[in-house]
């Protein structure tokens, strides 16, 4: 007598199933603090631009010569084209935003309300009235119980597709000196800034799903009157110029801003160079 087929065992795969979910869970949920510190130095990076070329501009006498200017432009723009480069770079050891959303796409039955829920007390009175309508309408597709297919295709498309002429910039000019040289259509500032805020829109949006973090990237902007403070103060004098232009090609020593140089002179904080 022939013996019968064995039925698959569907308890088994369905728990395969769940572990595998829950794996890809808690990396994601691992990767999104590095994506987030890396997102909040590229908004603090444009932020700071955004404030020195504002405070630039109302002082007529401090805008020329432009050297200074141009170098500050050129130095935090290359800060900002890397970070842009860095949440949309898909290499094998990389940690991304696209990546993320590349993952979540790929199985998006792992990311469901029962995770996002785990960031709430159980018996909160809150789940009922703000978190599960949160999920509905900020994550998921109606009546759906993971996050929507449809969205995460969107999001990646808006990031692929702002970030592009930045991205490709940075691999080419900042990252590398590539022989091609420029792409034909570089992407300039209003690219960057339109990158950064996509870049910085979704990370706050997944902080909140993986984290439970509400809170704004970057430092509060009171923190800003704190960094700037220091344009209230003379920089420099005309004797430490005419020194410089003296010994303008004595690079022996870099020096380190807020200690003292090799000559036992403070560099930036304590007595002036001059003094």
């Amino acid at each position: 007598m022939a013996a019968k087929p064995k039925k698959p065992d569907t308890n088994r795969k369905k728990q395969r199933i769940e572990r595998f979910h829950k794996e890809e869970y808690g990396i994601c949920r691992k990767w999104m603090p590095m994506i987030r510190r890396k997102v909040s130095d590229l908004v603090f990076s444009r932020r700071m631009l955004y404030i020195y070329r504002k405070m630039v501009n109302r002082n007529p006498e401090i805008q020329d010569p432009l050297h200074f200017h141009n170098w500050i432009d050129r130095m935090v723009w290359a800060l900002i084209a890397l970070g842009i480069r860095t949440q949309v770079d898909v290499g094998d050891d990389a940690v991304s935003l696209l990546k993320l959303l590349r993952r979540m796409r790929d199985n998006p039955e792992a990311f469901s309300i029962e995770t996002w829920l785990s960031h709430w007390e159980k018996d909160d009175i809150g789940i009922e009235l703000r978190a599960i309508p949160k999920f509905r309408t900020q994550f998921a597709d109606r009546n759906q119980n993971h996050v929507s297919l449809a969205r995460l295709n969107q999001e990646i498309e808006k990031l692929t597709s702002s970030s592009a002429k930045v991205a490709s910039v940075a691999s080419r000019m900042v990252a590398h000196i590539d022989r091609r040289g420029l792409p034909k259509n570089p992407g300039d500032m209003v690219d960057a800034e339109n990158a950064a805020t996509v870049i910085a829109e979704l990370t706050q949006k997944y902080s909140l799903f993986f984290l439970g973090n509400r809170e704004l990237l970057g430092p509060p902007d009171y923190q800003f009157t704190e960094i700037f403070s220091i344009f209230l103060k003379p920089w420099t004098t005309e004797k430490f110029l005419e020194e410089v232009g003296r010994h303008q090609h004595d690079w022996e020593s870099w020096g380190h801003v807020g200690r003292r140089d090799n000559t036992g002179e403070a560099s930036a904080k304590g007595k002036r160079p001059d003094s």
